[in-house]
């Protein structure tokens, strides 16, 4: 029995042995097939170093492509980038975005296309090669934690550019997570090109999950016996199954892991935390997150940043950087990846799970070391933060919070804070109320009154374009407003900042009043401005607001005439198309009929300020007519008295511009109250140039009836 045994043994030994060579031999001919098509022939548009580092990070993405399985999401997505220049994948973290970019290019490249992977859109502008088929990929291009609003802008500053080199057939493909996809506005200017791995007809389904899931724990080599009985994950955490059947397989876990994987990845961290007395595996996870997920001999947290982490990690003081590295290298496959001589996370989720673990008992150090992006995106004020993989914050450190926000003000990391959410817990929201009633004035001063001046996080593009009919169409333009003042130095246009923009257009109204409350004491002036532009600017931010708090709360420190002017400046070349609306005519182009009454006092100016025109030469009126704002029309003639044959200084009426943009229920409205129709600038004409061929009969109709 005991040589039947042995040699039964040896047999299983040997099979294992082959297949790890035959494993090999796969990689090494896939890699091969690769780089000898005639997509590896060089370019010269690519430095030597650069050339190396891509061929190395690609050679990492054939090994893990081995994972890869077909699913109906894949199909389609294949099918979806062949139409498009550029293609986003969204997804939660873990969805798989990045792996199936990734093979798509790795497909892409045994055809003959030369893959390059880029950090930033102007790689593709220096590397792009109209003479080749090159697909470009770029992962999470617009922010981990956050949004990243500098990256965003220089997408939009590139992206004129890249579509020029894109034109010959080239492909662009992006990865973003869903959250920030949605939550910046981006969406509005780049839907068109979004693939969403969650959506019905493209998450995956329960047979495509059970493949995957198979398909990592054979290539880990996990006894079927461990996995067989494995409960798949409830709708929760569908969107990270891929990084979950990695984690799974590279550590197998209780069958139970998937009904809450967050908890059971803490707890992993905890053991690791346990088992290791010298605590220099968890350490060197910790440090990699406090580095931005990325770390080397080279790129190491400062002296003071390390020092502190290792402390309040319980390991040795004296560790070296070699020590960390050789660490984060053992973990090569499981949490960490490496390409070059830089270790990151083999995905943001770990780092995300270390820095949950870790701020468990260390929220002071998250808040002292960790970006302002990653606090205020993953701060939970609920006790069961390990659902979403956020650290839990006790109300004893909400004054160490509030510190480190308005620390970051001054640093002007304004898009990061205010878009975020960590204003809407009320408890927290009063700390930092009391905070800033309580401030010292220079400090005050140096958060909420002294210009920032610009740099790449509010650099917004300036769209050239003039037409009228384009004014609207970009929301993201809106933004531009919250840049002030344009000054100019050294025979250069430069743009400065103040904080007072954001917390009109961002910010709870209980921040807002605090603000200016406090600006009471002698700076009220330095606050929000004593010219009449700087007052329309702010109380335009408070229109496209679309809160009516907002702006009642605003109205009264701002002069009488700031509701009927421009907030353009006559000395500067600003082409900003909002800069040239009126709190008025903005309020109407909106639709926001509760600002508008909120900005018309009835006895003093009987219907007078609303036929003030803009920097377009638009009435209220023209403005709501303009934006087929059809209750807004009826309410501005009907409750405001707005003059309906007002026109313009090029003899423009509401009833023209109705006819010219085809809204053919405000024509119908307009002729209702006896608009009139003008010989010189013709609505008959307007209708007929345009073939509006309803509205040419209706107006006939009016016509004769006067």
């Amino acid at each position: 029995m005991s040589l039947m045994w042995n040699t039964l043994s040896e047999a299983l030994h040997r099979i294992i042995r082959e297949w790890e060579e035959i494993h090999l031999i796969v990689n090494a001919f896939r890699k091969m097939v690769y780089w000898t098509t005639n997509s590896n022939t060089t370019t010269v548009f690519m430095p030597e170093n650069i050339l190396v580092q891509n061929r190395t990070l690609i050679e990492g993405w054939i090994e893990d492509d081995l994972l890869f399985e077909e699913t109906r999401a894949s199909k389609r997505a294949k099918e979806a980038i062949t139409s498009k220049p550029i293609s986003i994948f969204i997804g939660g973290r873990g969805s798989g975005k990045t792996f199936l970019a990734r093979h798509i290019a790795l497909e892409y490249q045994l055809k003959g296309w030369e893959v390059v992977s880029v950090s930033s859109p102007e790689e593709i502008r220096r590397y792009g090669n109209m003479d080749k088929k090159q697909m470009f990929i770029q992962d999470d291009a617009f922010g981990v934690y956050g949004i990243d609003q500098a990256a965003i802008n220089k997408f939009e500053t590139w992206k004129e550019a890249v579509l020029n080199i894109l034109k010959k057939g080239s492909k662009y493909i992006i990865t973003c997570r869903k959250t920030i996809f949605l939550a910046s506005e981006i969406k509005s200017n780049l839907d068109e090109y979004k693939f969403d791995l969650e959506s019905d007809e493209h998450c995956l389904t329960e047979d495509e999950r059970k493949r995957l899931f198979v398909r990592h724990c054979e290539e880990k080599k996990v006894k079927e016996s461990v996995y067989k009985d494995v409960q798949l994950p409830p709708p929760p955490f569908m969107h990270m199954f891929p990084l979950l059947c990695h984690l799974f397989a590279s550590v197998p876990q209780d069958v139970s892991f998937f009904n809450n994987p967050c908890t059971h990845l803490l707890e992993e961290f905890g053991m690791m935390y346990e088992r290791d007395c010298k605590k220099v595996d968890y350490t060197s996870l910790v440090l990699c997150a406090v580095n931005e997920g990325s770390i080397s001999m080279e790129n190491f947290p400062d002296n003071d940043i390390r020092n502190d982490i290792l402390d309040s990690c319980g390991c040795n003081l004296g560790t070296s950087k070699r020590e960390v590295i050789d660490s984060l290298g053992r973990m090569l496959g499981t949490y960490t990846i490496k390409v070059g001589e830089q270790i990151s996370f083999l995905h943001d989720a770990i780092g995300e799970v270390a820095v949950c673990h870790f701020g468990k008992n260390n929220v002071i150090q998250v808040l002292k070391h960790f970006s302002i992006t990653y606090i205020v995106n993953n701060v939970s004020f609920s006790k069961k933060p390990e659902e979403d993989l956020k650290f839990f914050m006790e109300e004893r450190h909400f004054d160490l919070l509030a510190e480190r926000i308005m620390d970051d003000i001054i640093k002007g990391k304004l898009y990061e804070i205010f878009t975020s959410n960590v204003f809407d817990y009320d408890k927290f929201r009063t700390i930092f109320v009391e905070k800033v009633k309580c401030m010292d004035m220079p400090k005050f001063m140096r958060t909420f009154i002294e210009k920032i001046p610009e740099d790449p996080s509010f650099k917004e593009k300036i769209d050239l374009v003039t037409s009228k009919a384009e004014v609207h169409k970009a929301s993201e333009n809106r933004k531009h407003l919250l840049i002030q003042d344009t000054y100019v130095e050294n025979q250069s246009e430069n743009r400065s900042i103040k904080t007072i923009s954001w917390l009109v257009y961002y910010a709870h109204i209980e921040i807002l009043q605090a603000v200016i409350n406090r600006a009471k004491d002698g700076v009220l002036n330095l606050l929000i401005g004593t010219s009449s532009e700087e007052d329309a600017r702010l109380l335009i931010l408070a229109c496209y607001r679309g809160r009516k708090e907002i702006l009642q709360f605003l109205l009264p420190y701002c002069q009488e005439n700031s509701k009927n002017i421009s907030p353009l400046k006559s000395n500067t070349s600003d082409t900003n198309f909002h800069r040239f609306l009126t709190p008025l005519t903005a309020a109407a182009s909106l639709g926001e009929t509760d600002l508008l009454q909120c900005m018309v006092d009835l006895k003093t100016t009987a219907g007078g300020n609303l036929n003030s025109t803009d920097g377009w030469g638009d009435t209220p009126l023209m403005a709501a007519v303009r934006e087929n704002k059809l209750e807004t029309v009826k309410f501005l003639i009907e409750k405001l008295n707005a003059d309906i044959n007002f026109q313009a200084s090029d003899e423009v009426t509401a009833l023209y511009i109705a006819s010219e943009k085809g809204h053919e229920e405000i024509v119908d409205y307009l002729c209702t109250k006896n608009a009139l129709i003008t010989d010189k600038k013709s609505p008959i004409h307007v209708a007929y140039k345009n073939k509006h061929y309803n509205i040419i009969q209706k107006l006939e109709e009016q016509k004769v009836k006067f």
